[in-house]
C-alpha cells in the first residue's frame, strides 16, 4: 500500500478515537486545517478539537484517494463518509479532500488538509434521507483526513 494511504488510513483511526499522539506523529508543525464552517485551525487547535472530542465519530473513512508524488510532497485527493453525532442525532457527512503531506528525514507530515461537504443525511430509522448539499467543510481527512 502506498505509504500516504496508510498515513490517511492512521489520521481518520486517530481523529475517531481522539488520540493526540498518534495525530501528533501525522502532522507537522506548520499544520493549516480549514473546517466546515470556514473555521481556520492552526496544529495547536487542531489538536485540541481533536482531544476534545467534538466530532463524536460511528463511522469515518475515505474512498477513491489518488496519490500524486512530487519529490518531497505528496498531494492526495479522495471522497469522505463520516457518520457522527450531532446534538444526540446521528448524521451522516461526505464530500472531497485535499490533503498535502511533505517528506522530511524520511517521514511524511501532513502540512494541510481541506475538504467540501458534498452531502448532509439525517438517519431516521436505519434510513438516510439527503439534506442540504454544497456546503463547504474542510478535511481528512481529515475529518477523514489529512
Amino acid at each position: 500500500m502506498n505509504p500516504i494511504l496508510s498515513l490517511e488510513s492512521a489520521w481518520n483511526q486517530a481523529e475517531a478515537k481522539h488520540d493526540t499522539g498518534a495525530m501528533g506523529l501525522l502532522i507537522a508543525d506548520v499544520f493549516e486545517y480549514t473546517d466546515d464552517d470556514g473555521t481556520f485551525m492552526n496544529r495547536s487547535q487542531w489538536m485540541a478539537h481533536v482531544k476534545n472530542g467534538v466530532d463524536q465519530y460511528e463511522e469515518l473513512g475515505n474512498s477513491e484517494m489518488l496519490v500524486h508524488i512530487h519529490g518531497n510532497v505528496a498531494i492526495v485527493t479522495g471522497k469522505y463518509r463520516e457518520r457522527i453525532k450531532v446534538k444526540g442525532k446521528p448524521v451522516v457527512l461526505s464530500g472531497r479532500f485535499t490533503g498535502t503531506w511533505i517528506q522530511e528525514k524520511n517521514q511524511w507530515k501532513c502540512v494541510a488538509s481541506q475538504s467540501t461537504r458534498s452531502a448532509i443525511s439525517v438517519a431516521r430509522g436505519g434510513e438516510s434521507q439527503d439534506g442540504a448539499t454544497g456546503v463547504s467543510r474542510a478535511c481528512p481527512p481529515r475529518k477523514a483526513r489529512g
